[in-house]
């Protein structure tokens, strides 16, 4: 509930911590110094005498506990605050990170905006409001940042107000300092007041004995508070007199030394020699064969006998797990054999001998069906320990004893479906009532089975062979999760042979497969869908990133091409940057097909690229050579490019639509050509890419007039925020559920929205349209000398990936889906040649009219950069 979540927040007196770190006392604070004997005192005692390792009397653990981050960077946060939000060129950042501070803050201790977080889907599992101090700590270094920056540029009046600042800071420190030594002095008079002080405040009665101990335990986190607010004082000073910035370091390094001194004796310090002792015990683990789990069996006396985390550095399975994040079904699995007291500490318990912790007693535990599928060969108690159970036997007692389970399954098996108990397997998409399965009560108990062979096993894939005289299950002793994909191929066979099975729940938590009778060896590999959105996310982040810088570096550097730069320069920046910025479209591209591969059957898979090529098909014709004709005469007739736009927009209307019926007579032809036929998504997402090909084609036009004006790399750069949009809302689409339909009508929205775009950009570049009536001899004209340049298109496009069509037709949709992937890499070199043809073809234009001999130079040079392109490309990639 929120209610019990709120109060894992910080209390309102935490805020001491930001001054006071260790106030609250520190695990490794094992002793104090008495302010008044200088006795260093080991025996630490509470009010009512009882004797304490540490000094800490936190409400929290001290590591969630933490909040200080420094003296000065505190100071120097609130200064940014105050003067940044005064700088237009700074106030943008100062009011983000201030709203992100406040925000954190808010959340942290426990004010009623949590409800914002706490109803958000996905976050169960981070419903810890004081790890917002992440949040908190980037927002202060940010604004520190700005507030040391604004501080070395100060002069005149800031100087003043950083004088005035500095000023008060140090006055504080020294009335601190000031107030400890009148308490030091008159301290009889204020032990009374101390002594009530311990009693009232929470927690304090229990790490202190009176006000004493607290006076000399706080005094040195208190004088070291005065001497950073003195020191901090005079930074402010320093920077406001000084016009050197060498006062920089100073700042710098007492910041790391506060921080140093804040968490000194903390974090352990332990002699390296130990990682290469292994305990004999260990040593006995490792040389026995085969897979199997480990656990622990402890008395109420004993210290804890092999953690979890120490068994998974020397390759130790064991069954109390190793993650801090626990699955559900594993914890539900363990609470069915005993309660688990150690959760609140993110760790599945060892099994206990009191009935207290285990009312079922270890006994029946260890017993169990349950702990013998879970592949538990042994379990490590005291020495001293002895046990007289059927099926566990002593076999090692030194510094700890191993029992072994002479009952213990193997990790992997087969059982008979005839052996098969119905209860065994959970309902699709369900689970287990663990009450009905009767764990403790013989419910889990398999009367025969078969191990099978595991052959290799890198935790996340694993090969298991089997050999199964009739339809069997393959159990698996992991735990089940939905990432879990299987694949099975005839023993002896390729991975070409594979084919799928689905991974069900069985046996309360385990992996479970339905195998028909014969040899196989199985392949199980986990490949959740939360892995590949989180590497599409975070490829799509980077590339975000990259799109970023490269627009910066590009127009600090290189810049965008004016009346004045040469020819080859306006060559250059026209065929680059669009070469670069499809060939990094086609890497976004990339990502998106490997998260689209695993959200759609592959049979929806290559029922979309059908859909694409038919689509590309579509697109040639409407567009109809179009491009080049008006790079050609756009070039040459700059003041008319709204007359060109208008006529060539309204043939390419024409087209559009001209095209129905012909698309309508080809889908009808192949339904009827006894060729697979197409299901009625793809149907509907074919009819849905066609309505988008007409906004397309405009934004095609658009995009003609920038290459004819030689700013190829706006529409480029337009381009590359499309493919984004695209890669985003088609994940969105399929996370949804609207498959191949969703991403054709995902991208009837994209082409709109890059048809405004570059109307926008390209507003003043338009012109005048002039009249609105047709010019029918115009549109004559661009139909003549457009059609062999839709042939030819069409032959190098289409022609080129006819084998598609033949596989739809002859082998189906998931052929293409398998074919298809490999044209990938070499559809995005095929753009190289493209681009810089359309690079060139104004210039040439303009030189075929006045100049035959420059553009015979012209057309040599492109020759030589394509070869000199190519060749590199060729040897690579071949």
């Amino acid at each position: 509930s929120l209610e019990r979540v709120l109060g894992y927040a910080h209390p309102p007196r935490d805020f001491l911590q930001f001054l006071l770190p260790n106030f609250y006392g520190s695990p490794a604070h094992h002793s104090y110094v008495d302010a008044f004997s200088g006795e260093l005192i080991s025996d630490l005692r509470n009010t009512v005498g009882l004797r304490r390792d540490f000094i800490y009397w936190g409400v929290k653990n001290y590591v969630e506990g933490a909040l200080y981050v420094g003296v000065l960077p505190l100071l120097l946060a609130l200064y940014g605050l105050f003067k940044g939000v005064w700088r237009r060129e700074l106030a943008p950042y100062v009011i983000l990170f201030g709203a992100l501070a406040l925000l954190a803050l808010a959340f942290m201790f426990g004010t009623g905006a949590y409800s914002l977080v706490f109803h958000l889907p996905g976050m169960n599992q981070l419903n810890s409001p004081f790890r917002w101090v992440f949040a908190l700590t980037l927002a202060i270094a940010a604004l520190a940042g700005i507030g040391l920056n604004v501080l070395s540029q100060g002069v005149g009046g800031r100087s003043r107000l950083a004088s005035g600042f500095g000023l008060l800071i140090l006055v504080a420190g020294l009335a601190l300092i000031l107030g400890l030594g009148l308490i030091f002095a008159g301290f009889a008079r204020f032990a009374p007041m101390l002594d009530q002080l311990v009693l009232e405040l929470a927690g304090a009665e229990q790490a202190f004995v009176d006000g004493r101990m607290f006076f000399s335990y706080q005094l040195p986190q208190l004088l070291t508070l005065g001497a950073l607010l003195i020191i901090s004082g005079g930074v402010f000073l320093l920077a406001a007199r000084s016009r050197s910035r060498r006062w920089n370091l100073l700042a710098l390094g007492i910041a790391a030394l506060d921080l140093l001194i804040a968490t000194y004796g903390f974090n352990p310090a332990s002699d390296p020699l130990l990682l290469e002792f292994k305990p004999p015990a260990i040593e006995f683990l490792q040389g026995q064969a085969g897979h199997f789990r480990v656990t622990s069996l402890e008395r109420p006396e004993d210290g804890r006998i092999l953690h979890p985390n120490t068994a998974m550095r020397y390759g130790l399975d064991d069954i109390r797990g190793y993650d801090s994040i626990i699955p559900a079904g594993y914890v539900a699995t363990m609470r069915s054999l005993q309660p688990q007291h150690l959760l609140d500490h993110n760790q599945i318990a060892p099994l206990y001998t009191d009935a207290g912790r285990s009312p079922a007693g270890y006994q029946l535990v260890l017993q169990s069906d349950m702990l013998n599928l879970l592949n538990v060969r042994y379990a490590l108690t005291a020495p001293d320990f002895e046990m007289y159970l059927p099926g566990w036997q002593s076999i090692y007692r030194q510094e700890v004893a191993i029992w072994e389970n002479q009952s213990a399954m193997p990790r992997a098996f087969t059982v008979d479906k005839a052996d098969w108990d119905p209860r065994w397997l959970a309902e699709a998409g369900g689970g287990f009532k663990f009450a009905e399965l009767d764990i403790l009560g013989g419910g889990l108990h398999v009367p025969r089975y078969e191990a099978a062979s595991i052959s290799r096993d890198s935790g996340r894939e694993k090969f298991i062979d089997v050999s199964v005289a009739n339809d069997s299950w393959l159990v698996v002793s992991e735990s089940y999760m939905p990432g879990w994909r299987a694949f099975a191929r005839p023993f002896g066979s390729g991975e070409e042979a594979e084919f799928g099975l689905a991974v069900r729940l069985v046996l309360a938590n385990l992996q479970g497969l339905e195998l028909p009778a014969g040899d196989w060896t199985l392949r199980l590999v986990y490949s959740p869908e939360s892995m590949q959105l989180g590497m599409f996310t975070s490829s799509l982040s980077v590339a975000i990133i990259l799109f970023m810088l490269g627009a910066w570096f590009w127009r600090a550097t290189i810049g965008l091409n004016t009346e004045s730069s040469s020819g080859v320069a306006k060559v250059a920046r026209n065929s680059a940057a669009p070469i670069m910025l499809n060939l990094f479209n086609r890497g976004i591209d990339l990502a998106f097909a490997i998260v689209m591969y695993r959200l759609l059957l592959p049979v929806d898979v290559g029922i979309y690229n059908f859909a694409i090529v038919l689509f590309v098909a579509f697109d040639i014709f409407t567009n109809f050579g179009l491009d080049l004709f008006l790079i050609r005469a756009l070039s040459q007739q700059r003041g008319r490019a709204g007359y060109y736009l208008y006529n060539s927009s309204l043939f390419r209307l024409v087209l559009s639509l001209a095209g129905v019926p012909l698309l309508a007579g080809v889908m009808l032809l192949w339904q009827s050509s006894g060729a697979e036929s197409i299901s009625s998504d793809g149907l509907v997402a074919i009819g849905l890419l066609y309505i988008g090909l007409f906004p397309a084609s405009l934004s095609k036009g658009m995009t003609s007039l920038f290459y004819a004006n030689e700013q190829a790399e706006r529409p480029a750069a337009i381009a590359t925020i499309t493919t984004m949009n695209k890669a985003v809302f088609g994940v969105i689409a399929l996370l949804l559920g609207y498959g191949i339909v969703g991403l054709a009508a995902i991208s009837i929205f994209n082409n709109a929205l890059t048809l405004l775009v570059l109307l926008w950009a390209g507003r003043k570049l338009i012109g005048r349209i002039g009249p609105r009536v047709p010019d029918r001899r115009l549109i004559r004209e661009m139909a003549g000398e457009s059609l062999p340049l839709m042939l030819n298109h069409f032959l190098a496009t289409v022609f080129f990936q006819v084998d598609i069509l033949i596989l739809q037709a002859l082998k189906g949709a998931e052929m293409v889906a398998q074919y298809s992937t490999g044209y990938k890499w070499l559809l995005a070199i095929n753009i190289v040649p493209s681009f810089f043809t359309q690079a060139l073809f104004p210039v040439m234009s303009r030189q075929a009219q006045d100049d035959i001999t420059a553009l015979s130079r012209t057309f040599r040079f492109g020759i030589k950069l394509l070869f000199a392109v190519a060749l590199p490309l060729a040897v690579a990639f071949t």
